[in-house]
C-alpha cells in the first residue's frame, strides 16, 4: 500500500507546468480550504482510488468543482451554462468527477457557514440532479444528447424569485459582453 504524501502528490502534479508560475499557485492554494481544493486535484483523486467505484470509464474533467462551471458563448454567440475548464482532463470512472464536484459545494458552503445539514442537502440535491439528467439523458436519442445545451435561459426558467432572476440577467449581460479576445487584451492572458 502507498503512503499518502501531500507534499510529494503536490509536487509530482507540477511536473509540466512552468517552474515560474508554481510559487503563485501555492500562494493561491493558501488562500482558503477552497483554494486549496481546487489546487488539490491529484490528492483527491488519490483517495478517490482507494474507495469502490463504478468500472465505467469516461473522459473526465478532472478538476470538476464549482468554480469550474459558468457561462460561456457558443460558436453561435448563444450563452450557454456548462463546464468551462479542462486543464486537467483524464480518463477515469465517471463517478470522479460527480464526487469532486459535490465535494466543492461542502466546502464553498461550510465556508460561508452554512449549517452542517445544509452543506448534506447542497450534496444530496446536487447528487440527485445529476442522477436526474442522466435518466433523463437514457431515454434520449444520442444524437440529442449531443447537441442538449443548457442555455442561459434555462436558469432564468428555474430561478425561485424576482430577485435570483435579475441577477441571473445581470450576469448574462455581462457575459454577453465579454469574447475571448477582450479578456487576452485585457488581462493580457486567456481566461481559464
Amino acid at each position: 500500500m502507498v503512503e499518502r504524501d501531500p507534499i510529494a502528490l503536490l509536487e509530482k502534479s507540477n511536473e509540466g507546468r512552468l517552474p515560474n508560475l508554481i510559487p503563485i499557485r501555492y500562494g493561491r492554494m493558501l488562500a482558503s480550504p477552497f483554494a486549496f481544493y481546487r489546487g488539490a486535484a491529484s490528492l483527491m483523486a488519490f483517495d478517490l482510488a482507494k474507495l469502490p467505484r463504478t468500472e465505467i470509464t469516461v473522459q473526465l474533467s478532472g478538476d470538476a468543482h464549482l468554480a469550474n462551471f459558468g457561462l460561456f458563448a457558443s460558436p453561435e454567440r448563444h450563452v450557454l451554462f456548462g463546464p468551462n475548464d479542462f486543464d486537467e482532463t483524464l480518463p477515469g470512472p465517471f463517478d470522479w468527477d460527480v464526487r469532486r464536484l459535490a465535494t466543492s459545494f461542502v466546502i464553498s458552503a461550510r465556508e460561508r457557514g452554512f449549517k452542517q445539514s445544509d452543506q448534506r442537502d447542497i450534496a444530496r440535491t446536487l447528487c440527485a440532479t445529476f442522477r436526474e439528467q442522466i435518466a433523463e439523458f437514457s431515454t434520449m436519442d444520442t444524437l440529442d444528447i449531443w447537441y442538449y445545451q443548457f442555455a442561459a435561459a434555462n436558469m432564468l426558467a428555474i430561478a425561485d424569485t424576482a430577485l435570483e432572476r435579475k441577477k441571473e440577467k445581470a450576469v448574462i449581460s455581462k457575459a454577453r459582453t465579454q469574447s475571448s479576445r477582450r479578456c487576452w487584451q485585457t488581462h493580457g492572458e486567456p481566461v481559464s
